[in-house]
């Protein structure tokens, strides 16, 4: 009753688009926080419809309807991302589990706040955080706060962030972290509990992520070859030289930076013409950093 409203194109369009969102072969969930402001959108395949995508978008203001093509979602990311600019990526996975990968994003966030916080007070930054923060950081993931990459990688992740931040959690998780060789630690002395600081290897990112121009979270969902659903979630940092891509897909996980050519590939993985098939049995669609190396 509502689309009969609406002027002719736009019921048509309409009425081709809810279908594919009402039961979708495919569907990318996107959240972005950069100098175009936050924006939530949904990019729906159609089951056996080729070609154009429904795209639901969802703000403060209400919500919009529209067919897209997958370009489209290409150019949406291409825009959010400042990928026109050169990227100094080599590649490099490193692969890790959701709970590490999860505690990276927490310990990145700490990082950051340790930098904004010094500036104020006209000191160096604390380059290093103990469990206890960082799982503090995670609980407090949901807080609306679009500044903040945990927070939009919580707008998409069909997991409670919060519930990772287990105080017996979060410790074992960093130091999944030191043996990948992504941070070194201190042990506990006296009062002071155990600290961890960014390893060389994980210095570019720390850099990229207190100076990040824009990030970005999406979640891939779509039938596995069982029949069940699964996904994979993915936060991208765009720092003023590099684009990072921390991807979780339970239980697995994977961190990697990328080059021109690896964000052009993640594009085409994330927009295909018509949603791939999946070769293989596994827990997560994979789509995202098949071919990088490790």
């Amino acid at each position: 009753r509502g689309l009969a409203t609406l002027p002719s194109l736009a019921r048509e369009r309409a009425a081709k688009a809810v279908p594919r969102l009402a039961d979708p072969a495919r569907v990318v969930e996107m959240h972005t926080a950069s100098e175009r402001g936050p924006h939530h959108l949904y990019f729906a395949w159609g089951k056996g419809a080729p070609g154009r995508l429904a795209v639901l978008g969802v703000s403060e203001r209400g919500y919009s309807l529209a067919l897209r093509t997958a370009g489209d979602l290409v150019a949406s990311l291409h825009g959010a991302l400042g990928l026109s600019g050169g990227l100094a990526g080599a590649d490099l996975r490193t692969s890790l589990d959701t709970a590490a990968a999860l505690a990276l994003a927490g310990f990145l966030d700490v990082l950051r706040a340790n930098r904004l916080l010094s500036e104020l007070q006209h000191r160096l930054p604390l380059e290093s955080a103990s469990a206890e923060e960082v799982a503090a950081r995670l609980s407090e993931a949901r807080l609306d706060d679009p500044r903040w990459p945990l927070h939009t990688l919580q707008q998409v992740l069909p997991l409670d962030l919060a519930a990772s931040a287990q105080q017996a959690e979060v410790p074992a998780a960093l130091g999944r972290l030191v043996a990948a060789g992504l941070l070194e630690s201190v042990e506990p002395s006296g009062a002071l509990p155990a600290l961890f600081s960014p390893a060389p290897a994980l210095g570019p990112l720390v850099e990229e992520s207190a100076r990040a121009v824009a990030h970005l979270a999406l979640s891939v969902f779509q039938q596995g070859p069982s029949g069940a659903p699964v996904f994979e979630s993915a936060l991208l940092l765009r720092g003023p030289l590099s684009l990072w891509l921390l991807s979780v897909a339970p239980p697995a996980a994977s961190l990697a930076s990328l080059s021109a050519a690896g964000a052009s590939q993640l594009l085409v993985r994330l927009a295909p013409t018509e949603p791939p098939p999946l070769s293989a049995p596994g827990p997560a669609p994979t789509v995202l950093l098949p071919g990088l190396t490790s």
